[in-house]
């Protein structure tokens, strides 16, 4: 695996892998982008709060319950995993949390911005979100997680 996406698992708290793991991490954790994209593309067309308040409402318990990530540890774990004999994914380290609580702010932002009609600002948010998710869907790296080794007191991001 090349230095830029072994980084790129590193700036998401997955930083003590073998390379296989980081071989399989690398794919695996794209899972959730994934299926973010798929909602959030949903609710821009359909101009949907009922999507995006979802999509909230699932990274806020991932963000505060990382092992009971309904993306993670219910689809990816609980169905995929088993049907395709795959590894299991590990509840979100730190900055992945922290990238999950970030998206369900903006995208409950997004979600109450179509329920009042403020179209422009939920598709600001939208847009916003769906660039985030698939910068990580396509490369792995996150802007959210970047941002939280910024924040850090300890030191810049890995």
């Amino acid at each position: 695996m090349g230095d830029f996406a072994g980084s790129c698992l590193k700036m998401q708290g997955y930083g003590n892998l073998t390379e296989e793991e980081r071989g399989f991490y690398s794919y695996a954790v794209r899972f959730t982008p994934l299926l973010n994209v798929a909602l959030i593309i949903g609710g821009l067309l359909a101009q949907s709060y009922p999507a995006f308040a979802v999509l909230s409402l699932v990274l806020f318990v991932g963000a505060l319950f990382p092992g009971s990530s309904l993306f993670d540890a219910w689809i990816f774990n609980g169905l995929l995993s088993p049907v395709f004999r795959l590894k299991k994914l590990p509840p979100a380290p730190p900055p992945r949390r922290f990238a999950m609580g970030m998206g369900s702010a903006l995208s409950l932002g997004a979600a109450a911005s179509f329920l009042s009609g403020q179209l422009l600002a939920g598709y600001a948010l939208g847009l916003f979100m769906l660039l985030a998710s698939s910068a990580i869907l396509l490369s792995n790296w996150c802007l959210v997680s970047w941002i939280y080794w910024k924040l850090r007191p300890r030191g810049p991001a890995p």
